[in-house]
């Protein structure tokens, strides 16, 4: 026997499929929007990765008074790392800096300064070198302090060295300790001024070490350390202790001893960039 028929029900079936299609067309809308806005964040992610890749320095050529050796890899979230290091006339130049921020906005700073440091190519014998480190930096500051965002700050380590002198000159806004290995001790290089980009009035010293022969410099951004220092929270060794026990090493050997020992801390996946220079001043019969 047929049961009676109830409009109501009818009603309230065809509510129910209605309102069921209406929250698969939603969710599906939904799902679309979320893959165009991956796809949209994916394309910026590239073009700040291909940004920096195309600033790093390829292949460091040889220096008259200096071997030199590095390391730059860009995490998966493209951070702001940057270093070069090339020589102009009587000087080797240096710079290690990184941007605090990820992205586009990372790679737009990298470029404004990566940019700025194109003026250490006119140095010259007779200028004033400290003056002139000086005043760039303070140049550098101001034009971030006006066209940065705020919050987006930068940290950075640049000098150069006088070849006929081994002379060091350095100035070292806001960044962690770099460190100088002299007579086999490590000596580290601390901060020499505010970090780049927050203060207009910021003010940076110069400071300057006599290098001798075999003398090494290591700069590098807080990506290693800090991705050491969280392995190390288990009771293992400091990074400077790390530094310490491989500063004999020659400085190509020095950073893949480094940068293996600090991916094997972060299970291969470090979640900052890692960006390392080692210079090994030569010996002055070699030049």
């Amino acid at each position: 026997q047929q049961k009676p028929f109830q409009m109501e029900n009818l009603v309230i079936s065809l509510e129910s499929a209605i309102q069921k299609k209406n929250i698969l067309l939603e969710n599906k809308r939904l799902q679309q929007e979320l893959i165009e806005k991956n796809r949209y964040l994916q394309g910026l992610h590239d073009s700040a990765q291909a940004i920096l890749m195309k600033y790093a320095p390829l292949n460091l050529p040889k220096f008259s008074c200096c071997d030199a050796a590095y390391i730059y890899k860009s995490c998966d979230r493209v951070g702001g790392d940057m270093l070069d290091v090339f020589e102009s006339g009587d000087y080797l130049f240096f710079y290690v800096f990184d941007v605090c921020s990820h992205g586009i906005l990372a790679a737009v700073n990298t470029i404004i300064i990566k940019a700025h440091f194109c003026k250490l190519k006119n140095y010259h014998s007779g200028m004033d070198i400290q003056s002139s480190l000086k005043n760039d930096f303070q140049d550098l500051n101001l034009e971030m302090c006006k066209n940065t965002p705020s919050g987006v700050f930068a940290t950075v380590f640049a000098g150069c060295i006088e070849k006929k002198t081994n002379r060091l000159y350095y100035i070292s806004a806001g960044h962690i300790d770099q460190y100088l290995i002299h007579d086999n001790t490590l000596y580290p290089l601390s901060s020499t001024g505010t970090i780049m980009g927050s203060f207009e009035n910021a003010y940076y010293d110069v400071h300057q070490h006599q290098l001798s022969d075999g003398d090494k410099l290591l700069l590098f951004t807080d990506g290693f350390p800090d991705t050491w220092e969280r392995k190390s929270s288990c009771g293992n060794q400091s990074f400077a202790a790390l530094l310490e026990s491989i500063k004999a090493e020659p400085v190509d050997k020095m950073i893949e001893h480094i940068n293996c020992e600090v991916l094997k801390a972060s299970d291969e996946a470090p979640d900052d960039d890692l960006t390392i220079l080692a210079l090994a001043v030569k010996p002055h019969e070699t030049l």
